[in-house]
């Protein structure tokens, strides 16, 4: 058998609800860009961790009432941002974006060298999210001169790194385009650090309003993005951020009234008001919803600027993880005098948020996905049908523990793995030369181990779903080592019609005579392909 095609990464871009943004690589400095569930950086860590001791030492007691005061409720809620959320959960509030917020609210501010937008805000009992986009237009490209000492210092700060030795790092230069050399300096990142010393600009934030510690809370995670690529379309470096705390340490049961939200590097505030989300006693009363074999999707679209956003939720009745990966949209314009209208497919760019540990209840991670397209010009959306490629849908299931020993030479074997939709069959071990990096150790060191690879096999007993892949993890616990990547990495082929499982690569210590795994986190392809009405805004 051919040596399958590693493709666990593909899977996980598909199905993550937040993905890496473009920007520089190889420098040898961090670029900062965060889509993990670490704080955001070091400095605003250690004054949330402070902050949110303090808190519980002054708030327990009434904090302590507020939970057990918070509402359940008892339908569906539409949240934006996170989508479905199940009944029996605790309450959703979101941004507010109706007239009834009261005045003095503001969703952007602008300091002359930057302007800051509020996306998105969500609070679910003492847990709280904020999403907004900072807009730096002051970044300028530094000369060519400039650029060649800044890339001789790091190239000398590497071989240091290499040796051992510490290395500090300039970060008062953006690294716009490591592969053609680009590099620039922000006006606005500048003057924040002006009096201190040059660090990584992370967008701290802090918020005030009723029911927060007096002096605002601050957030325990952040994580942001950059986008690179649109400084060269635009002139502008858009960063988006996110920050969040599990456990604000609120005496009130729901947000009430205006919340403030400071944003270092802005002398305004943003100003803003939560809402509950709104609630459906069944799915079926959400308008334009597509129902098909359990699964349930809709979708919501507003154009903005030349660009239709498209906003697509889904959610399951059991339990999977459901989301599209390349799509389009059929767009049919507003008919013109003495036209006849025609639809346009265009394409969609799905739009990638950094992301941040949280922890809400009833909604699944993925059951939420934005994608923006450039209209045709002087195209007027009348209506709009989205259409995906494929919906992948992914199972949380964990299959018993496998184990299957290592032998000498290759043997067959027949092995079967039954998950609820589908069976995997282990037909044959081969015991290899390779070895395969699985991460590092908390030193920071490589570790490296031999492989012994898995021939498989894999079908679905569900007429509704087709296979598609399986990842997985070695050991018998399921909650994996932060610092290594499972163990198991799942082979692939192309296949004309989806892809095929070849079997696994899989781990194990030097001189040991059996392996021990589980696979986990089924995904499959729905056979029936959708199209689904978009609900313009």
């Amino acid at each position: 058998m051919k040596k399958g095609k590693i493709a666990a990464l593909a899977v996980i871009l598909c199905l993550s609800s937040t993905g890496v943004l473009s920007g520089c690589s190889g420098s040898g400095k961090d670029s900062g860009e965060h889509n993990s569930e670490a704080p955001a950086d070091q400095r605003e860590n250690t004054a949330e961790s402070e902050d949110v001791e303090r808190r519980n030492a002054e708030d327990g007691r009434e904090k302590d009432g507020a939970e057990a005061d918070a509402e359940v409720v008892k339908g569906f809620q539409i949240v934006d941002g996170y989508g479905i959320c199940e009944p029996g959960s605790p309450a959703f509030y979101q941004l507010s974006r109706s007239e009834d917020a009261g005045g003095g609210v503001c969703f952007e501010v602008d300091n002359g060298m930057a302007t800051l937008r509020l996306f998105g805000a969500v609070r679910q009992g003492q847990s709280m999210t904020v999403k907004f986009e900072i807009t730096d237009y002051s970044v300028k490209v530094l000369p060519e001169e400039e650029t060649k000492k800044i890339r001789e210092q790091e190239k000398e700060n590497r071989e240091k790194q290499e040796r051992g030795e510490s290395v500090e790092w300039d970060w008062s230069y953006i690294c716009l385009d490591e592969e053609k050399g680009i590099y620039g300096r922000s006006d606005f990142e500048t003057k924040i650090f002006e009096n201190k010393k040059p660090g990584l600009y992370t967008g701290n934030a802090r918020i005030y309003g009723n029911g927060m510690q007096t002096g605002g809370t601050t957030f325990t995670t952040g994580a942001s993005g950059t986008e690179y690529e649109k400084f060269f379309e635009d002139g502008a470096l858009t960063k988006l951020c996110v920050k969040s705390v599990e456990d604000g340490g609120f005496t009130t049961k729901e947000p009430d009234g205006l919340y403030k939200l400071e944003v270092e590097g802005f002398d305004e505030p943003l100003v803003f008001a939560f809402e509950k989300a709104p609630e459906y006693q069944t799915l079926e009363e959400i308008d334009g919803i597509t129902t098909q074999d359990g699964f349930h999707v809709f979708a919501v679209g507003k154009e903005e600027e030349g660009k239709l956003k498209v906003t697509v939720n889904t959610y399951s009745e059991d339990g999977f993880r459901l989301q599209p990966g390349k799509a389009q949209i059929r767009v049919v314009p507003e008919p013109e005098k003495n036209r006849q209208e025609e639809a346009v497919m265009v394409n969609a760019d799905r739009v990638r948020y950094a992301s941040v540990k949280e922890n809400y209840q009833g909604v699944k991670a993925g059951s939420y996905t934005e994608y923006t397209c450039k209209l045709p010009e002087g195209v007027t959306p009348r209506s709009a049908e989205f259409v995906p490629e494929a919906m992948i849908a992914a199972s949380e299931e964990v299959s018993p523990v496998i184990k299957v020993e290592i032998p000498e030479k290759e043997i067959e074997i027949e092995q079967k793995v039954e998950f609820r939709d589908s069976v995997i069959t282990l037909t044959a071990v081969h015991k290899t030369e390779e070895k395969q990096e699985i991460g590092v150790d908390e030193n920071g060191e490589k570790v490296t181990k031999p492989i012994v690879r898995i021939d498989a096999t894999a079908s679905s007993t569900n007429p509704a779903l087709e296979f598609y892949m399986v990842s997985g993890f070695t050991g018998e616990e399921t909650e994996r080592n932060m610092y290594f990547n499972g163990g198991l990495t799942p082979l692939l082929k192309d296949e004309e019609n989806g892809v095929g499982l070849e079997g696994f690569n899989i781990a194990y210590e030097e001189g040991g005579s059996e392996v021990t795994f589980q696979l986990a986190s089924p995904y499959y392809k729905l056979v029936k392909k959708l199209e689904i009405p978009v609900r313009l805004q």
